[in-house]
């Protein structure tokens, strides 16, 4: 960099620190970023002291990243500001920070496939009714709905047990979501959290959504919430065996968006 070079946002002088952490606009990216603990930048910090930190720069579940995400924020940084200087493009940090998810998801899931060949580790499948049966498991069926126009999710979750049935469920509209992918993880961090309000002690989540079970169906994944249940189990489904909560997500989408467009009294 110039060192008498100025931030091309806030017009500061641009040094390394400015630009992955100190300006305002870096500071919203790691906002957006779901960190296990909050990153803490004292006024004396230099970039090499932050890249030690980096290695406890974990993301919370569901996420599926394991590794720290440091280097993807600050390459994603690097290049909308590239972007911003060279061709005029602005980006929204949720937008950036929804790519350095996404980014790091992709690599992890590169480097783990090696892994689970070596050490034998196949994806879960469970039949519908199989995870009910042992020790009457609580279900929790999630799913998704993405609308690509508008960035925005309606999230799903049912929970059914074979000798209650069907006794919860709910949705939710979620904005700035980047991806499918996303929208997916969104709808089971809820189901995730919804369990854990109704305090049930076993719960199997299943999901049609392969790409997001193979992620967090790695050894070790998901520590932070092991201690919370007796038992828990990530499994994937066919789209079919997920219909309820299909059916719930895209109703709660497209009933935002009709609400959306009512004219107002």
């Amino acid at each position: 960099m110039n060192s008498t070079a100025l931030c091309p946002r806030c017009k500061k002088v641009e040094t390394a620190m400015h630009v992955f952490f100190q300006c305002p606009f870096a500071k919203e990216v790691w906002r957006f970023i779901p960190l296990k603990s909050p990153i803490r930048i004292e006024e004396e910090a230099d970039f090499k002291t932050l890249m030690v930190k980096a290695r406890e720069m974990i993301c919370l579940p569901p996420t599926g990243i394991r590794a720290p995400v440091l280097p993807w924020i600050c390459w994603y940084l690097w290049l909308t500001r590239n972007i911003l200087i060279f061709e005029d493009k602005s980006a929204q940090p949720s937008e950036v920070a929804t790519k350095c998810l996404s980014a790091a998801l992709e690599w992890n899931q590169a480097q783990t496939s090696d892994f689970s060949k070596e050490s034998k580790v196949v994806p879960v499948r469970l039949p519908l009714r199989q995870a009910p049966r042992q020790n009457h498991t609580i279900c929790c069926f999630v799913d998704a709905a993405w609308e690509a126009s508008s960035k925005r999710a309606g999230t799903a979750w049912r929970f059914t047990n074979e000798q209650l049935g069907f006794f919860s469920s709910g949705t939710c509209i979620i904005d700035n979501v980047s991806s499918p992918l996303m929208a997916e993880s969104l709808a089971l961090r809820k189901g995730i959290t919804e369990a854990m309000k109704l305090e049930l002690p076993s719960v199997a989540f299943l999901s049609d959504c392969a790409t997001l079970i193979r992620a967090i169906s790695i050894p070790n994944q998901l520590k932070e919430i092991y201690g919370v249940f007796d038992s828990i189990t990530f499994n994937h489904i066919s789209r079919s065996q997920n219909s309820d909560a299909d059916f719930l997500a895209k109703q709660a989408l497209k009933a935002h968006v009709l609400s959306l467009c009512l004219p107002m009294d």
